[in-house]
């Protein structure tokens, strides 16, 4: 058996899936249909060993796409194919080793509804030894991770790997379909200019991060004097302790005396996720600049993740006489 498709392709793939009995293998380079998601995980909760490897592109973990973190945690194993290992660009699956399913169809939103596409679904043992092959090779040059990644906003505001248009598009398709408040993502952009500016540009404002002490007393910690001359970096490590580390925000702040007020502010546990070391070290770099942009990192070093703040405010600048 051999068939080409061309129309209503999500429902042509949904209930293979829905008869597999004992694995799943998909190669996807984009991935946001939560019905193909689901039809995983309801595979995986049938008992179905379920494998994913899927390319590293902020469109696969924005906030509307699924949480294939979910996958992880129903026991279903998930692989993310770095960029610099080879562009994967693959779409297809292999169910039970006896039934390959392959074509140009992305499992997005995108390609159910706007493109024009197709599969073919095939018995032929010899080509399924194939497409197993390749996913095994897959396999041995993209590791397993414990955690996919979530995307906030402004993080895939920054990417430059990303077809914006397609990318509202399927917000767009996600939302109606979901329910969900629609939005637009919107490039960010670099604007060079040049400006007549005072000489002597310093910071007009305190500005660091809520701390806590050890007598458990919070209060801003000074990362970048008033008054520094600019441009000015300034690096300070902290250590966040176990016992309350699920509690504690990281605050960005501004101001003169008594007066503060925030930037930004974010869950630590956004850095320090996946260990459980009684103290990680916390190493704090801001960077003001004379037009007033500031640039914040917040890294753990134990992880390697980092929390990055990016404002303008020209009002952080004053000039000394």
């Amino acid at each position: 058996m051999e068939s080409a498709y061309f129309k209503d392709i999500r429902n042509r793939i949904i209930p293979i899936l829905d008869n597999a009995k004992e694995e799943v293998v998909v190669a996807m380079a984009w991935f946001t249909s939560g019905e193909l998601f689901q039809a995983l995980i309801n595979c995986i909760g049938r008992g179905v060993h379920v494998e994913l490897v899927l390319l590293d592109n902020a469109t696969n973990f924005m906030y509307y796409a699924p949480d294939f973190n979910e996958l992880i945690k129903a026991g279903g194993v998930l692989r993310i194919a770095k960029v610099e290992n080879g562009f994967m660009h693959h779409k297809f699956c292999v169910i039970d080793n006896s039934i390959v399913i392959t074509g140009s169809y992305n499992w997005t939103y995108y390609a159910e509804t706007r493109n024009i596409e197709n599969i073919v679904i095939s018995d032929n043992k010899s080509v399924i030894q194939q497409y197993r092959g390749e996913f095994d090779s897959l396999v041995h040059r993209v590791r397993q991770v414990s955690q996919s990644p979530r995307l906030e906003w402004d993080e895939i505001e920054e990417c430059r790997d990303i077809n914006f248009e397609e990318l509202n598009y399927e917000i767009e398709r996600i939302a109606k379909v979901r329910n969900l408040p629609e939005r637009k993502v919107v490039k960010s952009s670099t604007v060079v200019s040049i400006e007549e500016r005072p000489i002597n540009p310093v910071s007009k404002y305190e500005i660091g991060i809520m701390a806590t002490t050890k007598g458990n007393n919070r209060s801003m910690l000074t990362i970048i004097p008033m008054g520094s001359k600019l441009p000015y970096t300034a690096t300070r490590e902290l250590y966040n302790y176990s016992d309350h580390r699920d509690k504690v925000v990281c605050v960005v702040l501004y101001g003169n005396g008594n007066s503060r007020q925030p930037i930004t502010e974010k869950a630590i546990t956004a850095i320090t996720t996946g260990r459980s070391d009684e103290e990680l070290t916390i190493r704090v770099q801001f960077t003001l600049v004379p037009s007033g942009d500031l640039f914040a990192e917040i890294c753990c070093l134990e992880t390697g993740k980092v929390i990055t703040v990016k404002t303008s405010n020209p009002d952080f600048v004053t000039y000394a006489e």
